[in-house]
């Protein structure tokens, strides 16, 4: 069966084959993975990690709270954060025209507060126009008599599926200033089946639906989208389910039909421009001024 690796990540315990990533590595010749979904992925990027670190400078680290996702709520469900669906407390919201936007996510900041220090409510939702990250609305609420929590599954009309739900925070670095130790650009890892090309940016400042300040750097750095005094608290990605991989969600351990995971990626962006879009909202924040989300497509 060859090597295997077992990863506990919050209270789950995953298993990966050597052999099997280095096959799914040196296959796609590139980091395939646009966004960390589910177990899977946790462990490809810290497999990659541990090979390419010894030949890097990482300089600091930051710590960034990813979240992994199933397709139905845990049991018991310990975290709210979601994509999609209906907001697990306070209600929808209303654009401009009058109409309801639907929320395209959802971040449970209890467990993370010592990440974004001045973040101290509960629930930071994000509605708006998912294909093109228009008029987006950002909202905190308190989880409290007040404001309980929703426990209802029904979605309304205008809810974006597929819902996808946080079975587990995995707390990792990223390492924001990484370079080669012999100050080349490293673009490609020997592996004993071959050589392979990645996109370290990918691997060591990874795009997840995450709490954090350092996540990969949008097209034209971060310089074009904060002020001053702001910084990034979290990121909301494209999801697109891949499906050869085990362990592709949290609650499912064998790979996926492809018309599944088709159903079940969570697009942001456009698909009318002949490509498979890749948007990402970016939400940014500081003490000063509140919160607002900005939308990318790479």
């Amino acid at each position: 069966m060859g090597e295997s690796f077992e990863y506990q990540i919050g209270a789950g315990k995953f298993r990966s084959q050597q052999e099997q990533i280095l096959a799914h590595l040196v296959d796609k010749q590139l980091f395939a993975i646009n966004s960390i979904k589910g177990p899977y992925d946790a462990c490809l990027v810290d497999f990659v990690r541990q090979l390419v670190l010894d030949h890097l400078k990482i300089g600091s680290h930051q710590w960034s709270d990813v979240f992994l996702l199933g397709t139905k709520p845990s049991f018991p469900r310990t975290l709210y954060t979601q994509l999609g669906g209906e907001p697990i407390s306070g209600g929808g919201a209303i654009g401009r025209n009058g109409e309801p936007l639907p929320l395209i996510a959802q971040l449970d900041f209890r467990f993370s507060r010592d990440i974004c220090k001045f973040v101290e409510t509960d629930i930071l939702q994000v509605f708006g126009e998912p294909e093109s990250g228009e008029e987006l609305v950002c909202r905190w609420v308190k989880l409290d008599e007040k404001h309980p929590v929703n426990t209802s599954t029904e979605f309304h009309a205008t809810s974006l599926k597929p819902c996808l739900y946080a079975w587990y925070r995995w707390r990792t670095p990223t390492f924001p200033s990484w370079s080669a130790k012999d100050g080349s650009e490293i673009s490609s890892v020997n592996l004993p089946s071959g050589k392979f090309v990645v996109d370290l940016d990918f691997f060591l400042q990874p795009l997840a639906l995450q709490i954090g300040m350092f996540p990969i750097d949008p097209p034209g750095g971060l310089g074009e989208l904060l002020t001053e005094d702001e910084c990034i608290i979290a990121t909301i990605p494209t999801i697109y389910a891949q499906s050869e991989q085990v362990w592709e969600f949290a609650d499912q351990s064998s790979p996926i039909a492809e018309d599944e995971a088709e159903r079940l990626s969570f697009v942001l962006g456009g698909r009318e421009l002949g490509y498979a879009p890749l948007g990402v909202i970016y939400v940014i924040g500081s003490e000063s001024c509140g919160i607002r989300a900005e939308f990318i497509e790479f």
